[in-house]
């Protein structure tokens, strides 16, 4: 008999953009076998999912979320963005 495999579940980040607004806010989520998921607030918890223009980028692994957001530039929201820096 084989032990059953658990497969690890692993974060993934979406960036979207706010509904007559330039702003984006990132929201996270998990990787699952059946695909992507986010919350339903940003991580700032200023803007909720029924807020979306669309996704600028969706279910992407961390390191790949910080680069893709430091190319977005000023217009990302800076309360989302230092989720992904430690403050000491």
């Amino acid at each position: 008999m084989i032990p059953e495999l658990k497969l690890s579940v692993m974060i993934a980040y979406t960036l979207k953009k706010k509904k007559g607004a330039e702003e984006y806010h990132l929201f996270e989520g998990r990787m699952t076998e059946e695909g992507c998921t986010s919350k339903q607030f940003s991580l700032c918890g200023k803007m909720d999912k029924s807020e979306s223009a669309g996704n600028i980028f969706s279910c992407e692994e961390e390191d790949s979320a910080r680069k893709k957001c430091a190319k977005t530039g000023r217009a990302l929201c800076v309360d989302c963005v230092s989720h992904f820096y430690t403050s000491y």
